[in-house]
């Protein structure tokens, strides 16, 4: 899909997705199989893929040189919208049940239909990056972005990873559903504080130290999250999000 929004509409594609993630979420509770259930998952993940590089390529481009920062109020916005979410759909599960999804769906059309018009079409006409690359070639273009894809998705994993893993931590500590979806949204919020927080420091000192400072952090925060209680380990949660995401 990033291949494709190189030679069709990044604007187009980008702005498309987030309303078939909506119309497959929002079903999620009208699926009566295994089967449909994982056909709808597979076509939100493949919008999300549509979304996020032609997302982020037009952020670079509308950046004006601030091109750090600009990644920064991207992914922290992903980070609260993600926390939300996690919050709206245990209110809306726990209130009216698992059917009652659907409700959510005018969410992703409002995205898309904002999309459409914040995104100047004049983006679609920049091609200097996509002139770099073809300048640079394929081998020097594979030799950069083969760490870079084996950082981000570890990185990914690990988020992923902790994200499934703390719902379920605390409904098996007692604690209601919705707890766990407040907990996602305070992860969440502080990945918005740690991007732009990184975006800034980065700008100043450099990228490479702030992603593997964030990255070293993340790691004792987390264990510390897992043998703490109450308060501490509100705070180590919030620690671990911000360092995470800061990179």
């Amino acid at each position: 899909l990033g291949f494709l929004g190189d030679r069709v509409s990044r604007r187009g594609l980008a702005a498309l997705a987030p309303a078939i993630t909506a119309v497959a979420m929002s079903c999620l509770g009208l699926a009566h199989s295994y089967r449909s259930l994982a056909l709808l998952l597979v076509a939100g993940s493949m919008a999300s893929s549509m979304f996020h590089p032609h997302g982020a390529a037009l952020t670079n481009i509308v950046a004006r040189g601030r091109s750090s920062l600009a990644m920064a109020v991207f992914t922290s916005g992903g980070s609260v919208g993600y926390g939300l979410g996690s919050v709206l759909a245990a209110l809306v599960v726990s209130h009216l049940g698992l059917g009652r999804i659907w409700i959510t769906l005018p969410l992703g059309f409002i995205a898309a239909a904002w999309m459409l018009a914040a995104i100047p079409r004049s983006a679609e006409s920049d091609h200097r990056a996509r002139t770099a690359v073809e300048a640079t070639g394929r081998a020097p273009l594979r030799r950069e972005l083969g760490p870079l894809f084996l950082v981000v998705m570890l990185r990914a994993a690990t988020a992923t990873a902790f994200t499934t893993f703390v719902p379920v931590l605390i409904e098996r500590r007692g604690q209601p559903l919705v707890l766990g979806g407040w907990a996602l949204l305070g992860f969440g919020a502080a990945g918005a504080v740690g991007g732009f927080l990184g975006g800034r420091w980065s700008e100043v000192i450099g990228r490479r130290p702030v992603t593997v400072a964030g990255f070293l952090l993340t790691a004792p925060a987390f264990y510390l999250f897992l043998h703490s209680g109450g308060v501490l380990s509100a705070a180590l949660l919030f620690i671990t999000g911000a360092c995470l995401f800061s990179a």
